[in-house]
């Protein structure tokens, strides 16, 4: 078969969405012919610029305000149109949505097959909007096909969206590489010395504040067991807490929880998972989270619950723990496990976790499986 010519537009400025395109782009470069449509203010354009392979940058916008006008620069939008026709590919892929969308949905030829993965097939609860609206309904709009990360919500995505089966790839979320390049220790960073002397012995929610994580159930599950574990909690990430999440942390006495509450960068990520005991995920609804693969990559165990796909990512007692979503008691009883495990058993669970994560989610063999599920699709039209 003729290879493939992709055009990957990714065009996320910061957060996940703009590390995983690049990881996945990367590998896909490796074996078939990649251009790049990039968002030139991305956190990690320096790593785009890396890549041996046509690459046009756009400046896309900062705000709220410089979003709407955004769609006002009809100069920009021909000069993209101009770099799809001479690219000509075959498909064209989108590693997450973007507000263009719509627009560059019609400068792309009629004839080109979109492949699209959606990071979440089932809106997370609390964020239903209306502006989450518009974005699924022109999300369903052109693709021809669908890579989903979880086998939990495939079903309900299928019937949602109205589509067949076989439409709709089912590859888990690969490790950041980028975590690793950029590890450094605790002390390197004024803001952490404070964890001098925790290192290796706490317990992490990484991510952003936000209330579906379900982080008042850590904070009430660790309020029920501190008196019985002299392990640290550290929550970090940016986002509002609510004033029950306030309060119950206040009940906390000082020096055994660490609230780092900011947009942190991929160092500061890379450095508090590489040294925490266990990271967890306590969330109340859930597609997947980078949040498991980016931690058994540095052999950081994690509990989670069993919202969503997160049960898919962890094997209860092997390479984690999973608790009933919301469910504070079963929450603490997994950190009193955790926190009991001998040296020997916890070692073993960080090496399972490890040769877990490198087996199954490296970007290249995930690449390989996109791929094969594109000349498929490709094979139909």
């Amino acid at each position: 078969m003729t290879r493939l010519r992709i055009l990957s537009i990714s065009l996320g400025r910061r957060g996940g969405f703009p590390i995983y395109g690049l990881e996945m782009t990367r590998s896909l470069a490796k074996i078939c012919d990649v251009s790049v449509l990039v968002a030139s203010g991305s956190d990690n354009i320096g790593e785009w610029r890396k890549l041996s392979c046509p690459m046009m940058e756009v400046a896309t916008y900062h705000s709220n305000l410089s979003g709407i006008l955004s769609f006002c620069n009809i100069p920009k939008f021909m000069s993209i149109k101009k770099f799809i026709d001479a690219r000509n590919p075959d498909i064209v892929y989108y590693p997450g949505s973007h507000y263009w969308k719509p627009v560059l949905d019609v400068l792309i030829p009629s004839k080109t097959l979109i492949v699209m993965t959606r990071h979440d097939p089932v809106t997370h609860p609390g964020e239903k909007s209306f502006l989450a609206w518009i974005i699924n309904f022109f999300d369903r709009r052109r693709p021809d096909a669908y890579i989903i990360l979880n086998e939990s919500q495939k079903e309900e995505f299928v019937k949602e969206r109205g589509i067949q089966e076989d439409r709709v790839k089912v590859i888990p979320h690969g490790i950041f590489s980028s975590y690793a390049k950029s590890l450094s220790t605790l002390d390197n960073f004024p803001e952490f010395r404070i964890l001098a002397g925790h290192e290796g012995r706490y317990f992490l929610f990484i991510g952003r504040i936000v209330k579906y994580k379900g982080i008042l159930t850590l904070i009430n599950a660790f309020i029920s067991i501190f008196g019985k574990t002299d392990r640290a909690l550290v929550i970090a990430g940016s986002g509002n807490f609510s004033d029950d999440e306030i309060a119950a942390l206040g009940k906390i006495p000082p020096g055994r929880v660490f609230v780092f509450n900011r947009w942190l960068e991929d160092s500061e990520i890379a450095t508090l998972t590489k040294y925490a005991y266990m990271t967890i995920l306590p969330y109340e609804g859930a597609t997947q989270s980078g949040v498991i693969p980016a931690s058994a990559a540095f052999g950081t165990p994690s509990i989670a619950s069993d919202s969503g796909g997160l049960k898919e990512q962890i094997s209860d007692g092997e390479t984690g723990f999973i608790f009933p979503a919301g469910n504070e008691k079963s929450l603490a009883e997994a950190m009193l496990n955790a926190h009991h495990m001998r040296q020997d058993e916890y070692m073993r669970m960080r090496e399972r976790s490890l040769g877990y994560a490198t087996e199954n989610w490296s970007w290249d063999a995930l690449a390989g499986e996109l791929l094969s599920f594109m000349e498929a699709i490709a094979a139909t039209r």
